[in-house]
């Protein structure tokens, strides 16, 4: 190498939304004529730059950009933003702090790309893209909430995803990433009386509604019978004075997961027009692939496609601009059923509580009598079980379950598996398990999957979904919040329901279940989809052969089809994996 190609700067091709920039050389040379093909491009004298709003608020740009070039990177507004230094050429990509706008980096001694379509990068002729099969072990074998443990998971070989609180710099032709946030657990909160929790979180989730959503917008609110999408309405209710659209996703099969009848009190005193929209098999089939030629990665679950065929019915009846969510709200209230397990962890290891102590009794006979199912039955005896399963033995720590991990392993070949089926590890990085499990589930197993899909369901329709919960001040209070408030007696979110009892109708407060609107897609299999199956166990590609293991592949099949098992998510996976396959190579 010469010393003029030492010298010689990277070149950086962005492409968002399928806007494209060429040759924009990161050495204080650039064209505007190529960053006006950017949304919103802004120029002052010291920096270009353009911010990618995640909702509706507003930002205070000159702020942020002298906060940037102060190298003091403490924002108190959610976005993901590109910044571009024009005298020294160096350059910015912040990602938001929840990982609501996915983006993608690629660089090489020339060039860097980045972009929210690792697809994209076909047209710059540099790199041909290839599927990951880390990534493709992970996503088929094994459980849809370990999908995005890679520190930088991409389904796509050799590109990169940015993590969320994360900016990526490019200066000098060297690329570094930095964390400029991370979720703080608040102290002293243990030590707050129960009016003073309960107020503060009356106060900061309202102040989130009031920055996320404009009253005076076209907006359609999510509702289900749970506390999420009940809270976010009821309280834009109470602030604005004024009744929402709303809707509710429902199937046309009878299943026991329909909460329409759950919802009378709220449509009737909070909503001035409801909705119902009802999912057919026929809609999931026409939107499976539909889905993956707009989205560069595959769904995890069937409740992310539901998203986009929801906002499909919404742009065709021309209802909303925006669709408000709920999404983040079992995390700042600490709502999912198996938080329980690392609630009674932490009590035992942190409150010196014990089986016998009034508190913990009270909520393990909740735990038990309230979220006990046929399939899913709770006992003291069962909870000793998942605590082998989930926690490890140093305090505060936990684990991914073995048997939940691998369940699908032998799905593969071996020595397809043993190269490519890699156990990663959770981590770890507050006192208590409680607190580290709600961060895993927000940046890893529950929240990431269901923001790649529905971002790129949004960017599609072009109606962006807003999430109040998903807010720094809420969720770090929600999450820090005292265990002794979190659960009572064996009902979740008893902090939303006590600050809210003013706002939220009676039936939504008692309402004790958490159920879901869960798919009945194990039916479905039963019919037409296991055709799709069928076709990947009868197939001879090469490559198919090669990584899968069809013998173990069709007993799953016999075992669901003739109810001996439920392998719903496992042939979900499967599906969805190799439908995204062949469509992107």
């Amino acid at each position: 190498m010469t010393q003029n190609q030492k010298k010689k700067s990277n070149k950086i091709f962005i492409s968002f939304s399928n806007k494209k920039i060429k040759d924009l050389n990161y050495a204080g040379k650039y064209s505007k004529k190529y960053l006006t093909s950017l949304n919103n491009i802004e120029e002052d004298e010291n920096f270009l730059y353009s911010f990618y709003k995640i909702d509706q608020s507003k930002i205070n740009k000159i702020s942020i950009l002298n906060q940037i070039k102060n190298n003091d990177f403490k924002f108190e507004n959610d976005f993901s933003a590109f910044i571009l230094f024009k005298k020294t050429g160096k350059t910015f990509f912040i990602r938001d702090k929840f990982g609501q706008i996915p983006i993608y980096y690629f660089k090489n001694k020339d060039y860097f790309i980045i972009t929210d379509d690792p697809r994209l990068i076909n047209q710059y002729n540099i790199l041909t893209i290839e599927p990951d099969l880390y990534q493709n072990a992970l996503f088929v074998g094994s459980h849809y909430r370990y999908h995005y443990l890679s520190n930088h998971c991409s389904f796509y070989k050799n590109i990169k995803t940015l993590r969320s609180g994360y900016l990526v710099e490019l200066f000098n032709n060297k690329l570094k990433t930095k964390q400029y946030w991370k979720l703080k657990i608040i102290n002293g909160n243990d030590e707050k009386k129960s009016d003073y929790i309960y107020d503060r979180f009356k106060t900061l989730l309202s102040n989130s509604i009031q920055k996320k959503i404009n009253k005076n917008a076209k907006n359609i609110f999510t509702l289900s019978s749970g506390i999420d999408s009940s809270s976010v309405i009821s309280l834009f209710h109470y602030l604005n004075k004024k009744k929402v659209h709303s809707v509710t996703t429902t199937f046309n099969e009878d299943t026991e997961y329909d909460e329409t009848l759950d919802i009378k009190s709220i449509k009737t005193q909070k909503c001035s027009k409801w909705s119902k929209t009802v999912i057919s098999k026929n809609d999931v089939l026409t939107h499976m692939n539909k889905y993956l030629k707009y989205s560069p990665v595959p769904f995890c679950t069937i409740t992310q496609l539901l998203h986009g065929i929801l906002l499909e019915k919404i742009k065709k009846k021309k209802d909303a601009n925006f669709c408000i969510s709920g999404l983040g709200g079992d995390e700042v209230n600490c709502g999912e059923i198996e938080e329980y397990i690392f609630f009674f962890a932490d009590l035992i290891n942190f409150y010196d509580e014990n089986h016998n102590s009034i508190f913990f009794k009270k909520n393990l006979d909740g735990w038990i009598k309230n979220h006990g199912t046929n399939e899913y039955p709770k006992s003291y005896k069962i909870l000793l079980k998942e605590f082998d399963r989930f926690l490890n033995k140093k305090k505060g720590s936990n684990k991914i379950p073995s048997d939940r991990y691998f369940s699908y392993r032998n799905a593969f070949n071996k020595d397809f598996a043993k190269k490519y089926f890699k156990k990663y590890k959770l981590p770890n990085i507050y006192k208590k398990h409680l607190h580290n499990k709600l961060s895993q589930d927000l940046f890893i197993e529950a929240i990431p999957p269901a923001l790649y899909a529905e971002y790129y369901n949004s960017q599609y329709y072009n109606i962006p979904t807003l999430r109040p919960y998903l807010e720094k001040n809420i969720m770090e209070f929600g999450i820090s919040a005292p265990h002794y408030f979190k659960y009572k007696n064996g009902v979740t979110k008893n902090i939303a329901r006590k600050a809210l009892k003013d706002i939220l109708p009676n039936d939504v407060i008692k309402n004790k279940k958490k159920i879901g609107w869960n798919a009945p897609f194990d039916l479905w299999l039963r019919e037409s989809i296991k055709t799709k199956v069928e076709l990947i166990i009868n197939s001879d590609d090469k490559r198919i052969n090669k990584i899968y293991n069809k013998k173990f592949i069709s007993n799953c099949l016999n075992e669901h089809l003739i109810g001996k098992k439920n392998h719903m998510l496992f042939f979900w996976n499967l599906i969805n994996y190799e439908n995204w396959y062949s469509i992107n190579f």
